[in-house]
Protein backbone atom coordinates (compact mmCIF):
# COMPACT_ATOMS: atom_id res chain seq x y z
CA UNK A 1 0.00 0.00 0.00
CA UNK A 2 1.27 3.26 -1.06
CA UNK A 3 0.38 6.28 0.38
CA UNK A 4 0.16 8.52 -2.96
CA UNK A 5 -0.48 12.61 -1.30
CA UNK A 6 2.93 14.73 -1.16
CA UNK A 7 2.64 15.94 1.97
CA UNK A 8 1.31 13.85 4.49
CA UNK A 9 2.32 12.28 7.59
CA UNK A 10 3.28 8.81 6.88
CA UNK A 11 3.43 7.68 10.39
CA UNK A 12 0.02 8.88 11.32
CA UNK A 13 -1.38 6.84 8.13
CA UNK A 14 0.82 3.82 8.71
CA UNK A 15 -0.80 4.14 12.51
CA UNK A 16 -4.51 3.83 10.72
CA UNK A 17 -3.46 0.91 8.57
CA UNK A 18 -2.10 -1.03 11.40
CA UNK A 19 -5.20 -0.03 13.24
CA UNK A 20 -7.31 -1.64 10.38
CA UNK A 21 -4.90 -4.65 10.73
CA UNK A 22 -4.98 -4.64 14.28
CA UNK A 23 -8.66 -5.05 14.21
CA UNK A 24 -8.70 -7.55 11.31
CA UNK A 25 -6.65 -9.78 13.28
CA UNK A 26 -8.34 -9.54 16.35
CA UNK A 27 -10.82 -10.39 15.05
CA UNK A 28 -10.18 -13.30 12.66
CA UNK A 29 -8.34 -14.88 15.45
CA UNK A 30 -5.12 -14.64 13.41
CA UNK A 31 -1.33 -13.27 14.21
CA UNK A 32 0.53 -13.80 10.77
CA UNK A 33 -0.18 -10.63 8.79
CA UNK A 34 3.41 -8.75 9.56
CA UNK A 35 4.22 -4.88 8.67
CA UNK A 36 6.83 -3.84 6.08
CA UNK A 37 7.98 -0.43 5.72
CA UNK A 38 10.26 -0.44 2.52
CA UNK A 39 11.22 3.15 2.28
CA UNK A 40 11.98 3.44 5.82
CA UNK A 41 14.69 6.03 6.75
CA UNK A 42 16.15 7.81 9.57
CA UNK A 43 13.95 10.55 9.03
CA UNK A 44 10.28 8.51 8.48
CA UNK A 45 8.81 5.16 8.26
CA UNK A 46 8.30 6.05 4.59
CA UNK A 47 5.02 6.42 2.10
CA UNK A 48 4.59 2.74 2.26
CA UNK A 49 3.86 -0.54 3.96
CA UNK A 50 3.43 -3.54 2.61
CA UNK A 51 1.37 -6.62 4.39
CA UNK A 52 3.30 -9.79 4.46
CA UNK A 53 2.09 -13.05 5.30
CA UNK A 54 2.40 -17.07 4.48
CA UNK A 55 -1.80 -16.84 3.84
CA UNK A 56 -2.04 -14.62 0.51
CA UNK A 57 -6.26 -15.27 0.58
CA UNK A 58 -5.86 -13.54 4.17
CA UNK A 59 -4.34 -10.61 2.56
CA UNK A 60 -6.65 -10.27 -0.44
CA UNK A 61 -9.44 -10.00 2.20
CA UNK A 62 -7.40 -7.32 4.49
CA UNK A 63 -7.62 -5.22 1.74
CA UNK A 64 -11.42 -5.26 1.22
CA UNK A 65 -11.15 -3.88 4.53
CA UNK A 66 -13.50 -0.58 4.43
CA UNK A 67 -10.94 2.03 5.38
CA UNK A 68 -8.40 0.60 2.58
CA UNK A 69 -11.26 0.71 -0.29
CA UNK A 70 -12.03 4.11 0.83
CA UNK A 71 -8.61 4.97 0.29
CA UNK A 72 -7.94 3.86 -2.58
CA UNK A 73 -11.16 4.98 -4.45
CA UNK A 74 -10.37 8.61 -3.01
CA UNK A 75 -7.19 7.98 -4.92
CA UNK A 76 -5.15 8.65 -1.44
CA UNK A 77 -3.97 5.45 -1.86
CA UNK A 78 -2.56 2.71 -4.15
CA UNK A 79 -2.27 -1.12 -3.54
CA UNK A 80 -1.11 -3.67 -5.42
CA UNK A 81 -1.71 -7.48 -6.11
CA UNK A 82 -0.62 -9.79 -3.83
CA UNK A 83 2.38 -11.45 -4.98
CA UNK A 84 4.45 -14.32 -3.63
CA UNK A 85 7.45 -13.46 -1.61
CA UNK A 86 10.55 -14.18 -3.35
CA UNK A 87 13.34 -16.05 -1.77
CA UNK A 88 16.44 -14.60 0.51
CA UNK A 89 19.08 -15.03 2.42
CA UNK A 90 18.78 -12.29 4.49
CA UNK A 91 15.75 -10.53 6.55
CA UNK A 92 14.52 -7.42 8.51
CA UNK A 93 12.45 -7.59 11.48
CA UNK A 94 10.28 -4.75 12.58
CA UNK A 95 10.12 -4.77 16.57
CA UNK A 96 7.21 -3.55 18.67
CA UNK A 97 9.69 -2.15 21.69
CA UNK A 98 7.66 -1.03 24.58
CA UNK A 99 10.71 -0.86 26.87
CA UNK A 100 11.57 2.13 25.23
CA UNK A 101 7.87 3.71 26.89
CA UNK A 102 9.31 3.33 30.09
CA UNK A 103 12.21 5.69 29.64
CA UNK A 104 10.07 8.58 28.52
CA UNK A 105 10.27 11.45 31.37
CA UNK A 106 6.41 10.92 31.96
CA UNK A 107 6.75 7.08 32.83
CA UNK A 108 10.08 7.63 35.10
CA UNK A 109 8.25 9.98 36.93
CA UNK A 110 4.57 7.79 36.73
CA UNK A 111 7.36 4.57 38.26
CA UNK A 112 8.58 7.18 40.96
CA UNK A 113 5.04 8.34 42.38
CA UNK A 114 4.33 4.24 42.49
CA UNK A 115 7.34 3.69 44.08
CA UNK A 116 6.97 6.78 47.01
CA UNK A 117 3.46 5.63 47.63
CA UNK A 118 4.66 2.00 47.83
CA UNK A 119 7.39 3.72 50.63
CA UNK A 120 5.19 5.69 52.86
CA UNK A 121 2.57 2.35 52.77
CA UNK A 122 5.20 0.44 54.06
CA UNK A 123 5.98 3.58 57.01
CA UNK A 124 9.77 3.89 54.99
CA UNK A 125 11.57 6.76 53.92
CA UNK A 126 11.79 7.21 50.32
CA UNK A 127 15.25 7.31 48.86
CA UNK A 128 14.67 6.93 45.00
CA UNK A 129 17.96 6.01 43.53
CA UNK A 130 18.96 7.75 40.54
CA UNK A 131 17.58 6.56 36.80
CA UNK A 132 20.29 5.15 34.88
CA UNK A 133 20.88 6.01 31.31
CA UNK A 134 20.11 3.74 28.33
CA UNK A 135 20.88 3.68 24.93
CA UNK A 136 18.30 2.60 22.71
CA UNK A 137 18.43 1.61 18.49
CA UNK A 138 17.21 4.22 16.62
CA UNK A 139 13.07 3.78 16.50
CA UNK A 140 9.75 5.60 14.62
CA UNK A 141 6.88 6.62 16.67
CA UNK A 142 3.67 5.17 15.12
CA UNK A 143 0.41 7.15 16.73
CA UNK A 144 -2.05 4.98 17.68
CA UNK A 145 -5.92 5.33 18.81
CA UNK A 146 -7.48 2.80 20.82
CA UNK A 147 -10.76 1.40 19.41
CA UNK A 148 -12.35 0.68 22.65
CA UNK A 149 -11.20 3.43 24.69
CA UNK A 150 -10.42 6.18 22.32
CA UNK A 151 -7.17 7.21 24.60
CA UNK A 152 -3.80 7.91 22.28
CA UNK A 153 -0.78 6.03 22.34
CA UNK A 154 2.94 5.07 20.64
CA UNK A 155 3.74 2.03 19.04
CA UNK A 156 7.72 2.06 19.33
CA UNK A 157 9.50 0.65 16.26
CA UNK A 158 12.86 -0.72 15.38
CA UNK A 159 14.18 -2.21 12.34
CA UNK A 160 16.70 -4.90 12.29
CA UNK A 161 18.76 -6.82 9.98
CA UNK A 162 18.73 -10.84 10.16
CA UNK A 163 19.72 -13.99 8.85
CA UNK A 164 17.23 -16.76 8.53
CA UNK A 165 18.50 -19.44 11.70
CA UNK A 166 19.11 -22.71 11.20
CA UNK A 167 15.62 -24.02 12.75
CA UNK A 168 12.81 -22.52 10.79
CA UNK A 169 10.95 -20.65 13.19
CA UNK A 170 6.94 -20.31 13.01
CA UNK A 171 5.84 -16.82 11.14
CA UNK A 172 4.21 -15.20 14.06
CA UNK A 173 4.05 -11.52 14.96
CA UNK A 174 1.45 -9.64 17.29
CA UNK A 175 -1.94 -8.21 16.55
CA UNK A 176 0.01 -5.10 15.68
CA UNK A 177 1.64 -6.77 12.58
CA UNK A 178 5.13 -6.43 14.42
CA UNK A 179 8.09 -8.25 15.82
CA UNK A 180 8.42 -8.18 20.15
CA UNK A 181 11.49 -8.99 21.80
CA UNK A 182 9.73 -12.18 23.19
CA UNK A 183 7.94 -14.50 21.68
CA UNK A 184 6.89 -12.74 18.05
CA UNK A 185 9.49 -13.10 15.71
CA UNK A 186 8.63 -12.61 12.08
CA UNK A 187 11.43 -12.10 9.57
CA UNK A 188 10.49 -10.44 6.25
CA UNK A 189 13.14 -11.22 3.45
CA UNK A 190 14.85 -8.46 2.29
CA UNK A 191 13.92 -7.47 -0.97
CA UNK A 192 10.03 -6.98 0.30
CA UNK A 193 11.37 -4.13 1.95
Amino acid sequence: MRYLPEKCDHALLAGRCIKVLHGFMSRNGQLNIAVSFPRWSAKTVGNQIVFVSPDSNLLDFLLEQPYFQMMIDNGLFEASDVEDVPKSESFVKFVRNQSIDKMTPAAKARRLRRAQKRAIARGEEFDPIPPQSKEVDFFHSIPMESSESGMSYMLRVQRFEAHRASKVEPFKVCSYGLSTNESHKALIPYCVT
